[in-house]
């Protein structure tokens, strides 16, 4: 529960993915801690695709999701902010 840690009620908090200095998407989850939001950019486009929203039942089900998430990304070589 890395991310979700330091989340209170109402406050969202949003994770963006690059890579060679290109955004590639940003998670967000909602103030509920049980929503992830997701929005992809693809090559060649500055504007974003937005995917989800993703519902979970319990905070540390989001939170294992944004969490697998970065960890694939971050292995795949994109840079975390």
């Amino acid at each position: 529960m890395r991310l979700l840690r330091s989340i209170r009620a109402q406050e969202s908090k949003s994770t963006t993915v690059c890579k060679d200095g290109r955004v590639l998407a940003v998670l967000t989850v909602a103030g509920d801690g049980l929503t992830v939001l997701a929005e992809t950019y693809p090559a060649g486009s500055a504007e974003p695709v937005p995917a989800g929203p993703y519902h979970f039942f319990t905070v540390a089900e989001a939170s294992e999701f944004v969490d697998e998430a970065v960890d694939a990304l971050t292995y795949l070589g994109c840079d975390i902010d």
